[in-house]
């Protein structure tokens, strides 16, 4: 078949053109995403409820783009034998998203609520997915073979990035018309076409322009699967006879499985059992996307250091902790609290999104074979697409059949004169799925381990990297020295609950942005050190009392405080032994007991603050000479040992120096050492020497 020039594949590319494909594949993306914003997610599931949906036809709703998703099998060998990937994505891209105009205008030909008006939309639905499933096919190929594998996460964390930010703007923006709309139109009628008008909209503006970017994506032509043509049979058996790719397709089917269980439901949750209005809904959803847009950088640079697996596994242990949390959303009916949770949970889901987005769509791309990318990809894309078509139709039929049950745990004290009583675990309703989904999800994680990829690192190493990009850091290398290692220790915390690490790594990170913010807002006053206290002490003491006193996580949220404080000292040019002074007393003030003196926390002060002077441009062996006097200030003021917490300063500017990796730091700090008496002698002590300066 003769194609217009424009849509046949090229033989090579140069960098020109690869680099213009990149860029027409982020405006893709972007327009993709921005009209996927409010035609999935809660604004079609309160659409669907507007046109009369009950919990079953919600699940259907969830699980007919999954449905179809076998029809990508004959679609394979048909594209390995074309090639013709750009042409096929082309016609379905414009076909799916032009599907949006007659779902739109359902209420404006049936009446609304009724079953007619709810079977038309997943009529259309599943149309719309018919047509999407040799898309996937030819379109998974296209982009293993244009991304360049050595920048894929970065350039899709990119991509998501842009994408993101456009649907923040459109999901809000939906949500606040169909509430308004709503007010102004009585009857559901009326109130159906707040939400109609909004994708109606977008389907005529977004929707025709995502076909129209692709033209400006070349296509690389395909590379013959190894020995040639062959059946749709042994195409489909290639990545089952590859024990490694098996495993990963194992655990995408029940990680899809266990998510679709209950995220379809999140929205549904929300409107019908606490009673929030639609822009609140789409406002928490635009606060996962911001927190998603704040990490997919992060986790993109990480996936490209790290490889895809130890991200994947990070994420996902976060998502199953914040399936959990939303069982306590409720006890059972809104409280004090549910807003707040709610909050924290969109904002985990963001992080966790953010990372699962790159990371396993990376791995399962990493993990084909060249040659063979549209049947291995097709493959891992169905094990999704089973897992997540299950997902919702369990899901509804689980939310109706736990509607009427209830299980609680009371805990009572009464005494001659008084009673006392509470409920723990007050579960109803989609508590129970919610509790499902989070033990499947559990279980899940096992699988993943499993998955072999080339250069990958662990969980604990993940964890490492996210602290040290909290703190601001310089590029690092793929495996950092054992120096930053043993000055982290989140690795040695045992958790009673997957994703708990990643939670408190997170909020270090938060901390350390926190932090970072108040003293670059003191410095520009002449009231530095004041503000900074009251600024990390804020922060730190509401982070006590989640994580406790001089528990483990207080230790890392000193560190990434007084990191965040240093580096922005210096960059602001204050006085830098204002800073150590503020940095000390705030972080000791807010984390330890109000009835000892902690030299730990001393340690992870100086630790923190060293590293962020030296990381900033500073000059280390001032910031150690600061943090030195510090220490002592704070333990003369505590009445406590003060050549203990000198040393525990010196101990840990000798660590940041060696986890900067740099030996002129190193001997800067030694130099500011030698200075002080006390660290002077434990030189002398550690290295065996018995006088003379510093080596």
């Amino acid at each position: 078949m003769m194609l217009p020039k424009i849509l046949r594949p090229s033989a090579s590319l140069d960098e020109a053109q690869l680099q213009s494909g990149l860029k027409w594949l982020t405006v893709q993306g972007t327009v993709a995403m921005g009209l996927d914003a409010i035609t999935s997610g809660g604004f079609l599931a309160a659409y669907a409820i507007a046109l009369g949906a009950n919990n079953m036809q919600i699940g259907i709703l969830a699980a007919l783009p999954f449905l179809m998703q076998p029809l990508q099998l004959p679609a394979i060998i048909l594209i390995e034998r074309l090639g013709m990937r750009k042409a096929m994505s082309l016609v379905t891209f414009a076909a799916i998203q032009l599907l949006w105009v007659p779902i739109a205008l359902i209420p404006f030909w049936l009446d609304v609520p009724s079953p007619g008006a709810m079977a038309l939309l997943l009529g259309f639905i599943a149309l719309r997915s018919l047509i999407t499933a040799p898309l996937n096919a030819a379109w998974n190929g296209w982009l293993k073979d244009l991304v360049p594998q050595k920048i894929m996460g970065q350039y899709f964390a990119r991509r998501l990035v842009f994408a993101s930010v456009v649907g923040i703007g459109l999901s809000i923006g939906a949500g606040v018309f169909a509430d308004i709309w709503q007010r102004s139109h009585a009857g559901p009628q009326g109130a159906s076409l707040g939400y109609a008008i909004p994708i109606l909209v977008g389907a005529l503006t977004l929707g025709i322009m995502t076909p129209l970017a692709l033209l400006g994506m070349p296509e690389p032509a395909m590379v013959a699967p190894p020995g040639g043509r062959r059946s749709l049979v042994k195409a489909l058996a290639s990545p089952m006879r590859d024990p490694n790719y098996r495993v990963l397709i194992r655990f995408r089917f029940l990680w899809a499985l266990a998510l679709n269980l209950a995220v379809p439901f999140f929205a549904v949750y929300m409107l019908n059992e606490i009673g929030l209005s639609v822009s609140m809904v789409m406002a928490l959803t635009a606060v996962s996307q911001a927190s998603n847009i704040l990490f997919l950088p992060i986790w993109g640079k990480m996936v490209d250091r790290l490889g895809a697996k130890g991200i994947l596994v990070v994420c996902c242990s976060l998502y199953v902790l914040v399936v959990l949390g939303w069982i306590f959303t409720t006890q059972p009916d809104k409280y004090l609290l549910t807003i707040p949770l709610l909050v924290l949970l969109h904002i985990m889901a963001g992080v966790a999104t953010a990372g699962i987005n790159v990371a396993d769509g990376t791995l399962a791309f990493k993990l084909a074979p060249r040659g063979e990318g549209t049947a291995y990809l097709a493959a891992a894309s169905l094990a999704v697409n089973f897992g997540a078509a299950l997902g919702p139709l369990l899901g509804g039929q689980f939310a109706d059949f736990f509607a009427n049950r209830h299980f609680t745990i009371n805990l009572n004290y009464s005494s001659a004169d008084s009673s006392f009583g509470f409920s723990p675990l007050d579960l109803t309703g989609f508590d129970f799925l919610f509790g499902v989904a989070f033990i499947l999800g559990v279980l899940t994680l096992s699988q993943l381990n499993k998955v072999k990829e080339e250069g990958e690192t662990s969980k604990d190493m993940v964890m490492h990297e996210l602290l040290a990009s909290s703190h601001h850091t310089r590029p690092m290398s793929t495996v950092p020295g054992n120096s930053m290692l043993a000055s982290f220790p989140l690795s040695h915390i045992r958790y009673p609950l997957p994703g708990l690490d990643v939670a408190v790594g997170v909020a270090a990170y938060e901390v350390s942005q926190a932090a970072h913010a108040a003293t670059v807002a003191a410095t520009r006053s002449a009231r530095t050190t004041v503000l900074l206290v009251h600024g990390l002490e804020n922060v730190l003491q509401k982070a006590a009392r989640e994580g406790g006193h001089l528990s483990v996580q207080a230790v890392e949220l000193a560190k990434a405080a007084s990191h965040g404080a240093g580096r922005a000292g210096h960059q602001q040019r204050a006085d830098i032994r204002h800073v150590a002074d503020a940095s000390t007393e705030a972080v000791l003030r807010s984390l330890a007991r109000a009835d000892e003196f902690s030299e730990e926390l001393v340690h992870a002060v100086a630790f923190g603050f060293v590293h962020g002077v030296a990381e900033a441009g500073g000059h280390p062996g001032d910031a150690t000479r600061a943090v030195i006097e510090a220490a002592r200030k704070a333990a003369v003021k505590a009445g406590a040992d003060q050549n203990g917490s000198v040393l525990s300063a010196a101990r840990a500017s000798v660590e940041a120096a060696r986890a900067i990796q740099s030996e002129k730091c190193i001997e800067q700090v030694r130099t500011a050492l030698w200075s002080d008496p006390v660290s002077r002698q434990w030189l002398l002590n550690s290295e065996g020497r018995t006088g003379g300066g510093p080596a």
